[in-house]
């Protein structure tokens, strides 16, 4: 699926049923991207200015650089299971975390 024709869909106003028919991608698979997006907690239009390459590490694709990412994430596992045992933590701040955690390092890459 092209994630920029996605964000480009949702900005005009699109809906996810919207999205899935002009794509021709069943609304099942529009959902969890939307998700992910909106995770990130930044704008579709700020999102359209990452490279291809920096929107695909915002999903879980099946990948070499899924082990590397799988190497970084298993590294957060005490924490989050450290975290998940204070009240009011959840999966999901968690997972937000996370995923900031990557837009800097996403960030702090394309500086250099």
């Amino acid at each position: 699926m092209d994630i920029r024709q996605l964000l480009l869909l949702k900005i005009k106003g699109e809906s996810n049923r919207s999205c899935s028919k002009i794509l021709s991608i069943h609304r099942n698979t529009i959902d969890p991207y939307i998700r992910l997006l909106n995770a990130c907690e930044l704008s579709y239009t700020e999102l359209l200015d990452f490279s291809d390459v920096d929107l695909l590490e915002l999903f879980p694709i099946s990948s070499n650089s899924d082990t590397d990412r799988y190497q970084i994430l298993i590294q957060y596992f005490p924490y989050f299971k450290k975290e998940l045992m204070r009240p009011g933590s959840t999966r999901e701040v968690l997972w937000r975390e996370y995923l900031q955690s990557i837009l800097n390092r996403i960030s702090r890459d394309s500086i250099i």
